[in-house]
């Protein structure tokens, strides 16, 4: 058979599911019948056609949809995206269904229409541990799509977001000694290697810093140049009536 654009795919099985819908905080369990099983599909196709065919019916409207059932009451809606294809929301088909594969005994196979629940601590790790009352703003102002939380989970209180926010009591002065005279301490770095080079050739530099603050920064051509630049440095502090202590 052709799938979507034309696609050539292949149905492993046949049967009916079951589905729960949410419209408008009430609950719809539907059975759908002759579905196909299609491993190689990412998505589940849900066919208007079909629906009508069954003795449903549907109103498209305002990149809205509702489907009807034979009594007339709206047990599904979606939302319509691209490609002229609709989401369903809150729309999700049971763990479970029951599917008959040729010249074979039924079978059970597991379908996911949409992801199950999860609960408030996965969503947490998921958001890059977002805080709660911003999930739970997500949630009750609907400003993410699939966001299907466990709503009876527990609250995680995250042991690792706790440990971050946590304040490190300062070290006491009295054991830190500060050098502040330049050339008692220098601070000094190689960074290598750029994959330019400049209009003088060079693709390294080297910085020296001290208590300043205003760092000695010498352009290389090759990283063992940066010994000499040492001594350089050095000479010039000397030249200064500095005494270099520790590099």
């Amino acid at each position: 058979m052709c799938g979507v654009g034309n696609v050539q795919t292949h149905a492993e099985g046949k049967g009916k599911i079951k589905i729960k819908s949410t419209v408008n905080r009430k609950q719809y369990n539907l059975i759908l019948k002759d579905v196909l099983y299609i491993p190689t599909n990412k998505q589940n196709l849900l066919s208007l056609g079909q629906w009508d065919k069954a003795g449903g019916s549907y109103l498209g409207r305002q990149e809205k949809l509702m489907m009807n059932a034979r009594h007339g009451k709206t047990v599904a809606t979606g939302t319509k995206i691209n490609n002229h294809l609709y989401r369903l929301d809150n729309f999700i088909i049971q763990p479970l269904a029951t599917i008959s594969k040729p010249n074979q005994n039924v079978s059970q196979f597991a379908f996911n229409a949409t992801e199950p629940t999860q609960t408030w601590e996965t969503w947490h790790k998921r958001f890059g541990h977002l805080d709660m009352s911003s999930i739970k703003m997500l949630l009750d102002k609907k400003l993410v799509t699939s966001l299907n939380i466990d709503l009876h989970s527990l609250k995680y209180d995250c042991e690792t977001c706790v440990q971050v926010k946590q304040h490190v009591t300062p070290f006491p002065r009295a054991i830190v000694e500060v050098r502040t005279k330049p050339g008692e301490i220098i601070h000094m770095d190689l960074w290598s290697k750029y994959p330019v080079q400049s209009i003088y050739s060079n693709q390294y530099f080297h910085t020296l810093d001290d208590s300043t603050q205003r760092p000695n920064i010498t352009f290389l051509k090759q990283k063992d140049e940066a010994t000499q630049a040492i001594k350089d440095y050095a000479m010039y502090l000397k030249g200064q009536g500095l005494h270099p202590n520790t590099f």
